[in-house]
């Protein structure tokens, strides 16, 4: 049985390590749904999903959401979108390397 939000926050008040286990068997499906359409891949979004678990973790002291799907669809989506920004801007740098290095190969042809 799925607790309600507020006893789940509680449990993160209370520092209490079942708020874990609870949030996901509450909330997985959810945040996994959303890490997975931003980053298309299972595995990237299953540790998205385990960051958020511990962003929430770490916040809680300081906020008490009084809506959990929110909070935690928020997160979620910061975190893919910070890991997605990332593997684009190394794909970015890959491509720059790339184009760099085909430069130096025709220099070299020309000499």
């Amino acid at each position: 049985m799925d607790l309600e939000d507020s006893k789940i926050v509680d449990l993160y008040w209370q520092r209490s390590e079942e708020a874990i286990p609870e949030t996901a068997a509450k909330f997985g499906g959810y945040c996994r749904t959303i890490a997975y359409n931003i980053l298309s891949d299972e595995q990237d979004a299953e540790e998205c999903v385990n960051d958020t678990w511990l962003k929430a973790w770490n916040s809680m002291p300081t906020h008490r959401p009084a809506l959990l799907a929110p909070y935690l669809a928020k997160l979620t989506r910061w975190l893919s979108l910070t890991r997605s920004g990332k593997e684009m801007l190394c794909a970015a740098e890959a491509v720059r390397h790339r184009w760099s290095l085909m430069s130096l190969l025709r220099l070299f042809r020309t000499i």
